[in-house]
């Protein structure tokens, strides 16, 4: 599935500082259970698309940014793809009713992960991204909205010279 790939492709380098072990009890486990504040996530096992994924690149020294909302940039059969983080923890997706023809799939499609694991922490206000037996690879985001029915989640990245962030919007 494109958007999902994407995800994943645009924020692979935020590392979680900490590895998790989803085998140890005192951490957080796939689908937001266990300790340390974790707790379900409001929309967990819905359907959901993505209204904006925006992405900015600010050089620090000039302060000059670049960016857009990369949906703008999905071909029009991926747009109404849908993802879902499931109660268990499973990250699955589909595609709408749009559906990509074979003959004119992107160059950028990338099908989820089949093993796509997700946790979350309201305490924290973190959500993480990994393939199973990964989890010390997580991608970690800050929850800035989180609803029944949407999730608003940022990562910020600083490296030489220039701060990204992503903004990705997603909305039942």
């Amino acid at each position: 599935m494109f958007l999902f790939g994407l995800i994943l492709l645009v924020s692979s380098c935020k590392k979680d500082p900490e590895p998790v072990d989803p085998d140890n009890p005192g951490q957080e486990q796939p689908g937001g259970g266990g300790n340390n504040g974790t707790s379900s996530l409001p929309c967990a096992g819905k359907d959901l698309k993505i209204q904006s994924f925006l992405f900015t690149l600010t050089e620090d020294a000039s302060g000059e940014e670049t960016g857009g909302d990369l949906v703008d940039e999905f071909p029009e059969c991926a747009k109404d793809d849908r993802i879902r983080f499931e109660k268990s923890g499973k990250i699955s997706g589909s595609e709408g009713s749009n559906v990509c023809p074979p003959d004119e799939e992107p160059d950028t499609e990338v099908p989820v992960p089949v093993n796509s694991l997700w946790s979350y922490n309201a305490q924290n206000k973190t959500f993480k991204m990994y393939e199973e037996g990964k989890a010390n690879e997580a991608v970690v985001w800050k929850v800035d909205e989180v609803s029944s029915s949407s999730l608003k989640i940022s990562i910020t990245e600083k490296s030489e010279g220039y701060t990204t962030k992503i903004v990705l919007s997603l909305k039942q």
